[in-house]
């Protein structure tokens, strides 16, 4: 429990410095490629705020990923369910066209990562099992004979 915790306070601290640099790169693309950016001092303080909450809170959730007694299933359910608090924040920041269909897409774009997500992890564990278990024969039958 204690390596959890503190792997989860440094996932914490350098999700939020991800999620600040992420958040103010795309501020700066935006300028480069010439879109026009207002920008008011409210406005930075909730964009700095939200990247930083959205950085450590999407970077702590990942160590139900490090939990391995859950299977991967349990584990991907988990962060999907934990990681919707950041489709509020998504829809508030504006990193959502605010259109129905933009809000629709972008939730089922969600529900799609999460599937490709588990489905990849699910491959990726299955080929290791197998390997393992043709290397665990290949023991045996080098033992027996």
């Amino acid at each position: 429990m204690k390596t959890y915790l503190k792997q989860l306070l440094i996932r914490i601290i350098w999700g939020g410095i991800i999620g600040l640099a992420i958040g103010h790169t795309v501020y700066l693309i935006h300028a480069l490629v010439g879109n026009v950016i207002t920008l008011y001092p409210k406005d930075i303080i909730i964009h700095y705020l939200t990247t930083l909450a959205v950085g450590m809170w999407c970077s702590g959730i990942s160590i139900v990923f490090d939990i391995e007694e859950w299977s991967i299933l349990r584990q991907t359910i988990t962060h999907s369910l934990l990681l919707a608090p950041y489709l509020p924040f998504a829809f508030y920041i504006g990193w959502v066209p605010p259109t129905t269909i933009g809000k629709i897409l972008f939730v089922l774009f969600y529900f799609v990562v999460y599937f490709i997500i588990w489905f990849c992890f699910k491959l990726y564990w299955t080929k290791k099992a197998k390997e393992l278990n043709e290397e665990l024969e290949r023991l045996n039958n080098n033992t027996n004979t």
